[in-house]
């Protein structure tokens, strides 16, 4: 999944490099073009600019300048909103570190209880095997003193 984002990622930065250079690309060429085809560009952006080439140079009447500085207010509110964006995965990625360092945390514990578990069955094991070595010691013990105390009692019986 990491690899699928990484390629995506990278994909995306591309994209941005090649936005950016046809930008310079275009606002270079702007800045060489002669005023009609300037004219025929801004309407092309701002259709309801209505831009006109004149013998002075281009005019461009109430409306269409209102229409060109209500295009030009776009800027500043999609550069802050795209602040905003970075700002916000800046902090999602502060998040996911914190989370993968949680994660790792909690796996070097689950590691350690898993650890601990196999010692307590052994330890359970060796218990077992201490109980049953008693148990049969045991066995053997009141086997010889029921062996004893047979051989005794068949003796003082004969006598």
């Amino acid at each position: 999944m990491s690899d699928k984002v990484a390629a995506q990622n990278a994909a995306l930065e591309q994209a941005n490099i090649t936005l950016s250079t046809a930008l310079a690309k275009q606002q270079h060429t702007d800045a060489t073009l002669p005023p009609s085809d300037l004219v025929a560009r801004l309407n092309t952006l701002v259709p309801t600019a209505s831009a006109t080439v004149t013998p002075s140079g281009i005019a461009l009447p109430e409306a269409g300048a209102v229409s060109v500085v209500q295009q030009l207010e776009l800027v500043p509110a999609q550069q802050q909103e795209l602040a905003n964006a970075q700002a916000e995965t800046k902090n999602d990625l502060s998040l996911l570190t914190a989370s993968n360092a949680q994660v790792a945390t909690l796996n070097t514990e689950v590691s350690g209880l898993r650890l601990e578990v196999t010692d307590n069955q052994r330890v359970c094991q060796d218990q077992i095997k201490v109980v049953k070595a008693d148990a049969a010691k045991s066995k053997r013990r009141w086997f010889l003193i029921g062996v004893v105390a047979g051989f005794l009692g068949r003796s003082a019986l004969i006598k």
